[in-house]
């Protein structure tokens, strides 16, 4: 485990490193919670620990072949708040204007910042900060993952809107060079997904399936 920074209100931001060590293996990136209301999004990212620390016999081939990193909650400040006064809070509890707090972490990143679906009104829920990396949970994050970018292949971040497998692009209709090679891996994902639960996921870029943003993690570690 490894603290990699900490938040606006001083809580400690946690990575925890799963590998049986040896080789330079590519490694996985998984976080959740960067909206504090997605209380399932840790909880899943949680379940997953369990299954490669006390199950990993079970799949022996997933700590094996490949590292993982994994951030349980990128936003601890918000989650907390949402538990203790406000259900619905989405926002980091960074200090504001005076009048209103918190910034929408997924709106942070240095990503065609502030282009689309963000705003800067810092009352909104979707408010994109006074800058990208005004939040230190988005700047740390993103200093970690960076700093490993030759280890790190797989970059996935949990959230709870509903069924969807969202691949890049999110701020704009058109699709990346590669996207049906992410295509086909994602689409082996929901496959999976299928098999094992019996669900039906959409696989397709959040400006299909739900709307379009900017300033958000999927892009800018794409």
């Amino acid at each position: 485990m490894e603290v990699i920074g900490q938040t606006s209100e001083g809580r400690p931001l946690k990575v925890l490193k799963i590998s049986t060590g040896g080789a330079a293996k590519p490694a996985v990136w998984i976080d959740g919670g960067i909206h504090a209301r997605e209380w399932i999004a840790p909880a899943t990212v949680t379940y997953l620990l369990l299954q490669l620390v006390e199950f990993r016999h079970d799949h022996p081939w997933l700590i094996d072949d490949l590292d993982w990193y994994v951030l349980p909650v990128v936003n601890p400040d918000g989650y907390e708040y949402s538990h203790t006064t406000d259900r619905l809070w989405r926002k980091t509890r960074s200090a504001g204007d005076g009048q209103c707090v918190g910034v929408d972490a997924n709106r942070n990143f240095d990503s065609h910042w502030l282009e689309v679906g963000a705003s800067s009104d810092p009352c909104s829920s979707i408010y994109a900060g006074s800058r990208p990396f005004s939040e230190p949970e988005t700047k740390a994050m993103t200093d970690f993952i960076l700093s490993r970018r030759d280890e790190i292949k797989v970059y996935l971040t949990l959230h709870s809107y509903g069924q969807m497998w969202l691949v890049p692009w999110g701020y704009k209709a058109d699709k990346p060079d590669d996207y049906y090679d992410m295509y086909v891996l994602a689409e082996q994902g929901v496959e999976a997904l299928e098999r094992v639960r019996n669900t039906d996921y959409l696989l397709g870029t959040a400006d299909e399936l739900i709307y379009t943003s900017s300033g958000d993690a999927k892009q800018v570690f794409f």
